[in-house]
């Protein structure tokens, strides 16, 4: 009896060591047939590796969740692709039949923030307020999103920024949202030149050739202070000038100083003088546009050498205009006539050996 109870536990011992096996040379051939799936973060600020194995023809099934934080983004999923284009894969996606190792590469959803706008004085139209706007980060902020063309009495618009004094980056359509929270935009403003003391190059911008102009100009330092250099190029034309590019207006008062270097005598006419012309550039005909204190002429009121000879002494003076009506601008005009006989033309080269330096070009608001 004793004898076949330990043959009976010996068969049962067999039985079980062949299905194991059996058993293991089925599960090594079932891991044969499935293939390796990496898991990748995608991004540089979380660290994540994970893997899983698949069997082609087959669904995914349970995919992994990242669940540590991305500034600015949420998790949103998996994909095939490293710019995650193309349908997102699922546990219900099926592994393709000729599918090997692969990786799938985490997707990422930039999350809403609300931004405001604050216009530091400013208006846009008759409104000193702005409706909040959502951007997405990491995307663009997008046209939109960015309010166009705010006023401020006195002031030039400069752009919109992150911070009050507007000394970091310049936002703009197509800056890319980094601030992962709601965030303000502030309206930067710089305040209008009315001064022109020629100390940046900058203060050139709203000088302007215009017509048959025929004038170089340049900052230049003259005598340690950097002034205006204008000088003629000796091109043969009847008239040339030289407008400074502002929209005055009724009221307003133009100072400026100037220094003439000339060779040319008194009889050379040459005159600073009201631009008289709308927006479009048209000559106004009123003959009223400004008090120069002596003389006049076409388009408006103005200083001529032949009334003021000091000005061929080579030396410094200064010049005030009273504007009566809204106008361009003040003018710098050579005229190659003789005085008495503007039809006597000259050639233009007896002006090239002839600057003027101007300085401290004030625009005085009406009082």
């Amino acid at each position: 009896m004793k004898k076949m109870s330990k043959l009976f536990v010996s068969c049962l011992l067999l039985v079980v060591l062949a299905l194991s096996v059996f058993a293991g040379c089925g599960t090594q051939k079932e891991d044969e047939n499935k293939v390796t799936v990496t898991f990748d973060a995608n991004c540089t600020e979380i660290t994540f590796t994970q893997t899983k194995k698949v069997k082609p023809g087959e669904a995914y099934g349970e995919l992994p969740i990242i669940t540590d934080e991305r500034t600015g983004y949420t998790f949103g999923g998996w994909s095939a692709k490293k710019d995650g284009s193309g349908k997102e894969v699922t546990a219900e996606t099926v592994v393709a039949e000729t599918k090997g190792d692969h990786t799938l590469y985490a997707r990422w959803k930039g999350n809403q923030y609300d931004i405001a706008f604050d216009l530091q004085g400013g208006k846009i139209g008759e409104e000193t307020t702005v409706a909040t706007a959502k951007v997405t980060y990491g995307s663009m902020y997008g046209a939109m999103a960015i309010p166009n063309n705010p006023e401020k009495e006195g002031f030039k618009f400069v752009g919109w920024y992150l911070d009050a004094e507007g000394t970091g980056e310049k936002i703009t359509m197509s800056t890319k949202v980094a601030t992962a929270a709601n965030h303000t935009l502030y309206a930067k403003w710089k305040e209008k030149i009315t001064n022109y003391t020629f100390d940046d190059p900058e203060m050139l911008e709203d000088w302007s050739k215009r017509n048959e102009t025929n004038f170089n100009y340049e900052i230049a330092n003259e005598e340690g202070n950097n002034m205006l250099k204008v000088t003629h190029n000796g091109t043969d034309k009847d008239n040339a000038w030289l407008v400074l590019w502002y929209n005055l207006k009724a009221g307003q008062t133009v100072t400026f100083d100037v220094k003439v270097v000339c060779t040319v005598d008194t009889s050379a006419r040459f005159a600073f003088f009201l631009y008289g012309a709308t927006a479009a550039g048209d000559p106004k005909t009123s003959g009223n546009l400004g008090e120069a204190g002596n003389g006049g002429w076409y388009w408006g009121q103005g200083y001529y050498s032949d009334e003021s000879p000091k000005a061929w002494n080579n030396g410094t003076f200064s010049y005030t205009m009273n504007i009566k009506e809204d106008c361009y601008g003040v003018a710098i005009n050579m005229c190659f006539g003789r005085v008495g006989d503007s039809a006597n033309l000259e050639n233009a080269n007896v002006w090239t050996n002839t600057v003027f330096y101007i300085d401290n070009v004030v625009i005085h608001d009406a009082a």
